[in-house]
């Protein structure tokens, strides 16, 4: 009985070492996954697996649709900018004719203000 005793006592050692390396490993490996350096780098790569899943097929070709839809969506937004563009010079212009109308009328209003001479010529 008391080999059964040591046997055990061993076998009890033996599993409670092993289960603290088995602990060890977990907490070097729960360190390792939550390291600010290692977050960052499997975020990018999920980042950059995803993106290069969106545009390209498994072979690694462009898929057509994505990239004609950025394309068309940056033609439009240059088309945009362009057209605020316009419209800002073409308002610009507008106030100055406007400016330049309302200058005349008032020239025409002083003028009908001014006594005119009558003289009669015989």
């Amino acid at each position: 009985m008391a080999d059964k005793n040591k046997e055990s006592l061993a076998d009890m050692r033996a599993d409670a070492y092993r289960r603290q390396n088995n602990l060890a490993g977990d907490v070097a490996e729960l360190l390792d996954r939550v390291n600010p350096k290692n977050v960052l780098e499997r975020t990018k790569n999920e980042a950059v697996d995803k993106g290069r899943a969106f545009f390209l097929d498994s072979n690694g070709k462009p898929k057509p649709g994505p990239a004609a839809g950025v394309g068309g969506a940056t033609l439009a937004g240059i088309a945009v900018v362009v057209g605020a563009a316009l419209l800002t010079v073409k308002s610009k212009q507008d106030d100055e004719r406007n400016e330049e109308l309302r200058q005349a009328k008032e020239r025409v209003k002083r003028l009908k203000q001014r006594p005119v001479n009558k003289r009669v010529v015989v």
